[in-house]
């Protein structure tokens, strides 16, 4: 018996070497040189056809292929329309030379305009598909296409991934977003009692300086500092003689700039230096959060400024650090570096009214200080603190009147009553888009300032002791 079985398997392993065929399957083993890897991928509609989706992927070069030839850009920009996300994905590959590969894919964008359509239907790939990973972070851009956060870099050295990247780690030093993965925005959105946001960028030709200061600043205007903003404008001779000289140098920069673009014009023709050192020194393109995008039942239908996003992390305990500026008495600036912040949030639901009460506990120090006074006198500290307790609380308060006038729970009031008190909740949770509009809440702020790090007087005030 066994020989009989051993002659039947000999030659059915003989024929297995003439049954090799040439077919290639769609799914199978692929080698590491045939697969491209995209870092960042963008989705938005086709602007001829509105029914189709247009994808861009970033997909960065081997380190190989960048020795070899020093000329190639340094990463590949792909696109494709088709008629669904899945469709898209799959004529990617078919334009690309190498196989599609999402496991190391780190961003997905989505622009403003797909963003207001219900986004489930268009990141429902991502979710499903193995390839993908749940904590690829999702962002949503301001006023433009997702791709043209893909192209702003496609003639520089860097990547979109890696300014992301840097913008995630650097998420702590002002908390005006938060990082938003793949899995925490499906929570968020299916989520039939609240909404969702979304970090949402742009791209801006300013540095970061210039970007900072226009975002932030104005936080605090006393009274006394507005007057003195309003005298400065009433000097209106001054300001017209300085408009003059600039509208005169203006033009003389005019002449200059067609004379060096002449000169540039016979340069690139002698080999290109002058364009080269003309792109030098323009603005390097750099991608900016401006807040938040807030979506409610799967649609984007507004934005928080960073100010008003700043306050919804007040509110959802997700300040790490951040700035704060205030004023002494003469109208100084006086820079604050939160170090420490604890929110609480108490949910109740009595006789079938829910109520929330929001207790914010700062701690913060002097990192900076333009005036003179004693800002660690006890009068001094109290007004400081209760300066910018006041200032906290006025932020809190808009981005509750905000949500309320959108109808639309981002401050996840919801989970913490149905947490908190789960059997009443259920009573209410049918009526909960009546309810949250008019829902009585309660804030309250306490700021401690500790100390003013390595001076305790200010430099002008110690210079007025000495004469």
């Amino acid at each position: 018996m066994k020989r009989g079985k051993y002659a039947l398997i000999l030659p059915v392993l003989c024929l297995t070497f003439f049954l090799t065929g040439c077919r290639k399957y769609i799914i199978g083993n692929v080698e590491l040189s045939d697969i491209t890897f995209p870092s960042a991928v963008s989705l938005d509609f086709s602007e001829e056809n509105k029914e189709n989706i247009v994808m861009a992927i970033e997909s960065k070069k081997s380190m190989q292929s960048e020795q070899e030839s020093s000329s190639e850009e340094s990463y590949q920009v792909l696109k494709a329309e088709g008629r669904d996300v899945f469709e898209a994905s799959r004529l990617l590959t078919t334009y690309s030379l190498k196989d599609i590969n999402w496991g190391q894919n780190d961003s997905l964008i989505l622009g403003e305009e797909i963003a207001k359509s219900d986004v489930r239907s268009y990141i429902d790939f991502f979710a499903r598909n193995h390839e993908n990973r749940g904590t690829v972070s999702v962002w949503v851009v301001k006023g433009a296409r997702g791709e043209s956060v893909i192209e702003a870099f496609k003639s520089s050295k860097d990547y979109v991934s890696d300014k992301i990247q840097s913008l995630c780690e650097d998420v702590g030093a002002m908390s005006v977003f938060e990082e938003i993965n793949l899995y925490e925005f499906l929570s968020k959105v299916q989520n039939s009692y609240g909404g969702a946001v979304l970090p949402a960028i742009e791209i801006s030709g300013l540095s970061a300086g210039q970007f900072n200061k226009s975002l932030m600043e104005k936080e605090i205007q006393p009274e006394g500092k507005e007057k003195k903003q309003d005298e400065k404008q009433e000097g209106g001779q001054e300001g017209s003689q300085e408009e003059e000289k600039q509208e005169g140098e203006q033009e003389d920069s005019k002449e200059e700039e067609e004379k060096q673009g002449s000169g540039q014009q016979e340069g690139s023709q002698g080999g290109g230096e002058g364009s080269e050192s003309k792109e030098s020194q323009a603005p390097q393109s750099m991608i900016v959060v401006t807040g938040y995008g807030v979506f409610k039942d799967g649609r984007l239908i507004g934005f928080l400024d960073a100010k008003m996003a700043r306050a919804l992390n007040w509110v959802n305990n997700k300040i790490i650090s951040t700035e704060i500026i205030a004023y002494d008495k003469q109208n100084e600036k006086i820079a604050l570096e939160v170090i420490s912040s604890v929110t609480k949030v108490k949910a109740k639901i009595e006789d079938g009214k829910p109520s929330i009460k929001i207790s914010i506990s700062v701690d913060a120090n002097v990192a900076g200080y333009y005036g003179q006074e004693d800002i660690l006198a006890k009068d001094n500290l109290k007004a400081l603190e209760n300066q910018v307790s006041d200032m906290i609380s006025r932020q809190v308060n808009a981005v509750i009147d905000y949500a309320k006038a959108l109808e639309v729970d981002i401050l996840d009031f919801n989970g913490k009553l149905r947490r908190q008190n789960p059997v009443k909740w259920e009573k209410i949770k049918n009526d909960w888009d009546k309810i949250f509009p008019t829902i009585d809440t309660q804030l309250k702020v306490s700021t401690r300032v500790s100390t003013t790090y390595n001076m305790k007087d200010s430099l002008k005030n110690k210079e007025r002791k000495e004469k």
